[in-house]
């Protein structure tokens, strides 16, 4: 007895002889068009024949460019001032009139104390929105802002605020009035801090 295997019944199923025999009949066809194309020479066929060619080898580098122009004609202008804008931000002055006592954390934060007398106005730095209102255990009252661009001030040991969470703000106003520290003298506590990191205050403090 012959072992005519798991297949055999399909393959004399007239079902799977016509999807064969359909199979066939249009690779026949597509062969004919090629021969047609290759050996009959009429103005049909070389156009068609151009026409094939040219989407094989056509460089779309300019058509790219000019719709990336057209969707974006602005997209150079609109990066090159985010990138001025990063190197633009510096600080005029301190955010309260007083004088600098010391750098006030040991992890090398940054931070800096600033004397000054009884409930001074401090003023935002640049401008910004008022990211959150804290009360700190180290750093009691504080207000933080977000300058965008990875930017943040930290302004701590605060008596009173005079903002809110969420509200925007311009370089120069009065954001609270100063504070106490630990020790009972009239200061404030200061810091820049560029994508969650503590930087060096000076370095962004125009000369």
């Amino acid at each position: 007895m012959n072992y005519q295997g798991p297949y055999y019944k399909n393959r004399n199923d007239n079902t799977y002889m016509k999807k064969l025999s359909t199979q066939l009949l249009a690779v026949l066809i597509i062969m004919l068009l090629l021969l047609i194309l290759k050996f009959v020479n009429n103005d049909i066929t070389s156009k068609l024949s151009s026409k094939v060619k040219e989407s094989f080898y056509k460089d779309y580098t300019k058509e790219t460019v000019e719709i990336f122009n057209n969707f974006a004609p602005n997209t150079k202008e609109v990066f090159n001032k985010l990138i001025s804008k990063k190197s633009e931000f510096m600080i005029d002055s301190m955010p309260v009139y007083g004088s600098i006592i010391n750098s006030t954390d040991k992890d090398n934060s940054y931070s800096i104390k600033i004397k000054t007398t009884e409930k001074a106005e401090v003023k935002a730095v640049y401008d910004g929105r008022v990211e959150r209102v804290e009360n700190d255990e180290e750093t009691g009252i504080s207000i933080i802002i977000n300058h965008g661009n990875g930017f943040e001030s930290r302004y701590g040991f605060l008596s009173d605020i005079k903002v809110s969470e969420g509200e925007d703000v311009t370089k120069g106003s009065i954001i609270g009035l100063s504070g106490k520290d630990k020790n009972s003298e009239n200061c404030i506590i200061f810091a820049l801090l560029k994508n969650g990191e503590p930087v060096n205050v000076e370095e962004y403090l125009k000369k």
